[in-house]
């Protein structure tokens, strides 16, 4: 059985061995996302790429994260922001200088690169947070749209 969310913002889905699934199709391609509870969500391994459902904004996916520790971890997991995260520069040690410098590059219009080995707790212990799991299948066509761009 296969659900889909559409572009009208129709949503179907069901619960399948305990989390709920959901196809997003997009034009022509379907990619199969599995969604997490928190709970369900901190059994995954390592190198499980994933989003966020942001509940306030009724985004399905936001952001783009890999999840850099596996079960083993606790209450608690090790994550990397793939898309978001800024490079900083030697000598910013703490939070508020990598907000300021953040901060900065956004109001100043600077270039930067992003660092894709800057992991940090996810910290947030919130038992209501839902999780969009990509398949092989759906990193695989990320990876391909994105070289195409090239």
């Amino acid at each position: 059985m296969e659900f889909f969310w559409d572009s009208a913002l129709t949503e179907a889905s069901t619960t399948v061995q305990g989390f709920r699934r959901i196809g997003v199709h997009v034009g022509l391609n379907t990619f199969k996302m599995k969604l997490y509870t928190r709970k369900d969500f901190l059994k995954l391994p390592e190198r499980t790429i994933y989003s966020r459902v942001d509940s306030g904004s009724g985004d399905l996916c936001h952001g783009l994260f890999c999840k850099t520790s596996g079960p083993e971890y606790g209450k608690d997991w090790v994550e990397q922001d793939l898309i978001s995260e800024a490079g900083f520069p030697n000598g910013i040690t703490d939070g508020f200088d990598a907000i300021q410098y953040q901060l900065n590059l956004r109001d100043s219009f600077q270039d930067f690169q992003t660092d894709l080995d800057c992991a940090g707790r996810d910290g947030m212990f919130e038992d209501s947070d839902v999780f969009v799991v990509w398949d092989k299948s759906d990193i695989s066509k990320l990876i391909q749209y994105l070289s195409d761009c090239i």
